[in-house]
């Protein structure tokens, strides 16, 4: 979860964006289960809700939506 920690800095954008990436490709992969997305969800919520705030990185906030849609699908 400490990938996509805001943090200041342009650079940090390009490493929050990796791990949201990450975490799609666990979700997609099948590596992580429901029942470990449901644990971190509380963790996981408001990392991601930074994510989706940040009106500076378009790239970011669409790879968070995306990665929330596989999130709610994943744990149906």
């Amino acid at each position: 979860m400490l990938s996509i920690q805001w943090k200041v800095g342009k650079p940090q954008i390009k490493i929050r964006k990796a791990g949201i990436i990450n975490m799609i490709s666990l979700i997609d992969k099948g590596i992580i289960s429901e029942e470990q997305l449901l644990s971190a969800f509380s963790d996981l919520v408001p990392h991601l809700k930074n994510c989706l705030n940040d009106d500076w990185a378009p790239e970011l906030r669409l790879a968070s939506c995306e990665m929330l849609e596989k999130y709610l699908l994943a744990t149906k």
